[in-house]
């Protein structure tokens, strides 16, 4: 049998081992975590100085040192790199600013909206043909995961709807208001039966949901693919 001074001597030698290795790691580990936080706190602060001299530039009575902001704000729009924070401050100059600067930052905002707009559009048709694909292909094998993907698509779509309201043209606000109910009272039938049903695997055969009291607003789902196509 081993001697038990011997055994404690192993066990030192690789405990003295492990933290030999193990202390400098964790070390190294708090160091960088250290040094990411200061770097995270670094940029918030740059981006807080840059706005806040934005503010300033915006709000001066010199109307060549508002432009002059403002042509860098587009520049930063054209970038991808413009704080949001700054988008207010520009509105504000449209609406309240009869001069150039004015009409500047009115050029620039319907720049921006136009783009946001695109954007939403984009992704409103690239749901509701998700939805489609996964309404195929439920209809074709009844299996419950593809009529869940298209309820996630209707969900997605609908925050899309809710969240992008203000950039949504008053023309197509009727469209949007159908698509809306659309999708509230499919989505409300969907959760009643799923809570309903109980437990359900992804691979159960379910039979097809629909909306209870809209049809499918095919009308208005064209008017916004149309609408993308103009931009």
């Amino acid at each position: 049998m081993d001697n038990p001074k011997d055994l404690w001597d192993i066990l030192l030698v690789i405990g003295g081992f492990i933290s030999g290795i193990f202390i400098p790691l964790s070390i190294f580990w708090v160091g960088h975590r250290y040094n990411k936080q200061l770097e995270v706190n670094s940029s918030k602060e740059r981006e807080a100085e840059r706005i806040s001299k934005f503010l300033v530039h915006f709000s001066s009575e010199n109307e060549q040192e508002k432009l002059l902001a403002l042509s860098i704000a587009d520049y930063l729009y054209q970038e991808n790199q413009l704080p949001r924070e700054l988008i207010k401050a520009i509105q504000t100059i449209s609406s309240t600013d009869d001069s150039t600067a004015g009409i500047f930052a009115t050029k620039l905002l319907t720049q921006q909206n136009r783009n946001d707009l695109g954007i939403f559009l984009n992704l409103f048709s690239t749901n509701m043909m998700l939805a489609k694909e996964f309404e195929r292909e439920h209809k074709n094998t009844l299996v419950f995961k593809f009529l869940k993907s298209k309820a996630i698509q209707y969900q997605k779509t609908l925050e899309l709807f809710i969240e992008n309201a203000d950039l949504i043209p008053s023309e197509s606000k009727d469209y949007a208001k159908s698509i809306i109910d659309y999708l509230t009272d499919w989505l409300g039938t969907y959760k009643i039966f799923t809570q309903t049903i109980g437990t359900i695997s992804l691979e159960d055969s379910i039979g097809p949901i629909e909306a209870p009291t809209k049809t499918y607003p095919q009308e208005a789902v064209d008017h916004f693919n149309q609408l993308s196509k103009t931009l």
